[in-house]
C-alpha cells in the first residue's frame, strides 16, 4: 500500500516541480527528486540512501526532494496506520527524523520534515494541508490529490483483506490507475 501512495505523491510533485512551479521550487533551477519507489523512467530506486552529500545518514525518509544551490532539503515520511493510531505514528516518524533534521541544519541546510499519514482506510489527517502548502499545491489540487491518495489506500487495504488467507503472497504491479 505504501509503495503505491508514494507513487501517487511521487508522480503529483513531479508535475508540481514542472508544470505548476511554486514560491519555494521557482527559486532555483537545480531540483532534484528522490522517493524510494521503482519507477524507472523517472530515475526512482528503491532503497536509496539519503543524499549523501548533505548529511551521511543510516535513516531513509520516503521522499527527498533538494536543492543543492539554495541548500535546502524537504522530505516526506509517509505512514499508513489504522485511523485510530494516526497522531502516535506521526509522532513516531517525527522523532525519528527530528535527529536528521539537527544534522542537516547543523551542515548548514535548510530542513523541511514532512511527515504524511493516511490512514488504512482513506482518512487523510489535517496535516495533510501543512504537507501540500510546503509544496505550494494549490488548493484545488491538493483536495484532488487527496481525493485519490484515500482512494487507493482504500483499494489497498480492500486487496490486504481479500488476500488475508493467501497462504503465499503474490507479488502484484503497481496501480496505474488511479481514476474516482
Amino acid at each position: 500500500m505504501r509503495d503505491v501512495l508514494l507513487k501517487t505523491l511521487t508522480l503529483t510533485l513531479t508535475l508540481t516541480l514542472t508544470l505548476t512551479l511554486t514560491t519555494l521550487f521557482e527559486t532555483s533551477d537545480d531540483w532534484e527528486l528522490q522517493f524510494d519507489v521503482c519507477v524507472k523512467c523517472d530515475g526512482q530506486t528503491k532503497n536509496a540512501p539519503f543524499p549523501p552529500h548533505i548529511v551521511p545518514s543510516k535513516v531513509r525518509p520516503d521522499g527527498v526532494i533538494w536543492s543543492n544551490k539554495l541548500k535546502t532539503v524537504a522530505w516526506v515520511e509517509l505512514t499508513s496506520p489504522w485511523e485510530e493510531n494516526m497522531t502516535k505514528w506521526h509522532f513516531t516518524k517525527h522523532d525519528k527524523y527530528s535527529r536528521l533534521a539537527k544534522q542537516v541544519r547543523a551542515a548548514g541546510w535548510r530542513a523541511i520534515p514532512l511527515c504524511v499519514e493516511v490512514g488504512a482506510r482513506g482518512h487523510i489527517n489535517h496535516r495533510w494541508h501543512h504537507f501540500t502548502k510546503e509544496f505550494g499545491i494549490r488548493r484545488a489540487a491538493s483536495k484532488a490529490l487527496q481525493k485519490k491518495v484515500a482512494r487507493v489506500a482504500q483499494r489497498c487495504s480492500y486487496y490486504l483483506y481479500c488476500a488475508r488467507k493467501q497462504l503465499e503472497w503474490v507479488p502484484r504491479p503497481l496501480l496505474t490507475s488511479y481514476g474516482d
